[in-house]
């Protein structure tokens, strides 16, 4: 009886369990219905929030945090997301001690940093990049938000590749970039435009192919032009051009057809206000002399030479009507000699009168501004060039013009209207008051104490008369003018 009761027992489990497991896939098979209908009905199903639905500022806080290779992949998705990421662009990488460029920043994009860095730096004013990718994928997001570019230190071996970045900033950046800085590229092919609101540009050994100056910056103000001697696409009429800079790159040297360029830009451009030349190389006085007749307009001439040859000038004396500001900076390196016609060099050994101040050839109108700085001592010819000058009203010198009691009686003596001096050396308590007796004038005098402890002193003396400021320099201004 017990036996019965078993086996129809594990009989009615099996068909329990057989009809369990049915329920079981019916139920799979409605599930997977359910969902393949909700596949294909998927066009009438609600979606969920996307990040273009959240509040403006709420994506702002979140983007925030991220770095700039992220940032640029938002700014690269689309429009709506772009906007946000150039306002996130510029609270993080703008200038914020700088409103007068509106939080725009320097890019600095220099093939050296491609093994330094990784994607980019920035330390607060520029921003560097270093990768290829990165370089391309800013200039086309942010280009329009940049004012100055920096291509730099770009060698041969890369300067190719970084040719596509150069087309990319003369396309997204062209319109808008204030200041240029180019170093090492060729520039023939890669701009198809010109930069028309660019008005300093800066160019360093770059080639430009049959393109002029005038038509890649047509409004530049400003240029800085250094070159191997070649000096080529200068010699063309450039109205806006102001203040122009010129000099021979390390090893090179000017040649026959760059002197001829550079007489011609001069004589195209005699609206020019200011000129600096790096002398040295080919490009000397006579070169100056020669074009001097075409540049009467020039207000601010600044001269640089770092050997004693490239100051000499035996004819007359260098004209200019207009100049107001002379800078002259003489860091005089010892002449070297070849030995016996072979490549040894010697140093030849410095004598009293190389170390003098060589002779000024020039002749000056209204200068007010006179400024030397080398490392030569004054001598007679300096006393001789500043009596011709008896316009001038401000003096400074730097470095090792030192000018004793004696030679500062002879200076106030051919100034009588100088009511500037700046001389960083260091003088006693003594001299100072002596100076300050001689120069009638004087307004604002600036200088350094050999005793520091002096200063005190000083404060007691002509505190009631002068406003004395410490610093590098110790500054004194007259209370009231004269």
């Amino acid at each position: 009886m017990e036996m019965a009761y078993d086996k129809c027992s594990a009989h009615n489990q099996s068909q329990d369990f057989v009809a369990f497991s049915g329920k079981r896939k019916s139920q799979r098979l409605e599930n997977q219905r359910i969902k393949r209908q909700k596949i294909e009905n998927a066009d009438d199903v609600p979606t969920g929030t996307k990040i273009t639905d959240i509040n403006p500022d709420c994506l702002e806080h979140i983007l925030m945090y991220l770095n700039l290779g992220d940032l640029l992949n938002v700014a690269d998705s689309n429009k709506y997301l772009k906007s946000v990421a150039e306002e996130i662009y510029v609270r993080k990488y703008g200038r914020k001690n700088a409103p007068e460029y509106c939080g725009k920043t320097i890019l600095e994009i220099s093939a050296i940093s491609l093994c330094r860095m990784r994607n980019y730096e920035f330390d607060g004013y520029s921003l560097k990049l270093g990768d290829l990718k990165t370089c391309l994928q800013f200039v086309r997001c942010f280009g329009h938000l940049l004012h100055d570019i920096i291509l730099d230190n770009v060698t041969s071996s890369v300067s190719n590749v970084y040719g596509r970045t150069l087309i990319y900033i003369n396309e997204y950046c062209g319109d808008h970039l204030w200041f240029i800085r180019i170093k090492g590229f060729d520039l023939s092919t890669a701009f198809k435009k010109p930069f028309l609101k660019v008005t300093v540009a800066n160019l360093i050994d770059c080639g430009f192919g049959k393109k002029s100056l005038n038509w890649l910056f047509p409004n530049v103000t400003s240029i800085s032009y250094k070159s191997h001697g070649k000096f080529l696409n200068i010699d063309k009429h450039m109205p806006m051009l102001k203040c122009l800079y010129i000099g021979v790159s390390q090893c090179g040297k000017l040649s026959n057809s760059g002197k001829k360029a550079i007489e011609k830009a001069f004589r195209l451009n005699p609206q020019l206000k200011r000129l600096e030349i790096n002398l040295g190389a080919g490009l000397n006085l006579q070169l100056l002399s020669k074009v001097s007749k075409y540049i009467q307009s020039l207000e601010d001439l600044m001269l640089k030479a770092t050997l004693k040859k490239d100051f000499c000038f035996a004819n007359d004396t260098i004209y200019f009507k207009s100049v107001e500001s002379f800078y002259l900076n003489l860091k005089l390196e010892k002449d070297l000699k070849t030995i016996n016609g072979s490549n040894d060099i010697q140093n030849l050994n410095q004598t009293e009168d190389e170390l003098l101040l060589p002779n000024i050839p020039f002749a000056f109108d209204r200068l007010k501004h006179l400024k030397i700085r080398g490392n030569c001592r004054y001598s007679d010819q300096l006393f001789s060039f500043i009596s011709k000058c008896p316009t001038i009203n401000f003096l400074q010198f730097w470095d090792y013009i030192f000018i004793s009691k004696t030679d500062v009686a002879k200076i106030a003596a051919m100034l009588p209207a100088v009511k500037k001096i700046l001389f960083y050396e260091r003088y006693s308590l003594e001299e100072v008051c002596h100076y300050l007796t001689e120069f009638k004038l004087l307004n604002e005098f600036g200088f350094r104490l050999k005793n520091e402890d002096d200063l005190d002193v000083l404060r007691t003396r002509f505190g009631h008369e002068w406003q004395i400021s410490p610093g590098f320099c110790v500054d004194m201004k007259r209370s009231v003018r004269r």
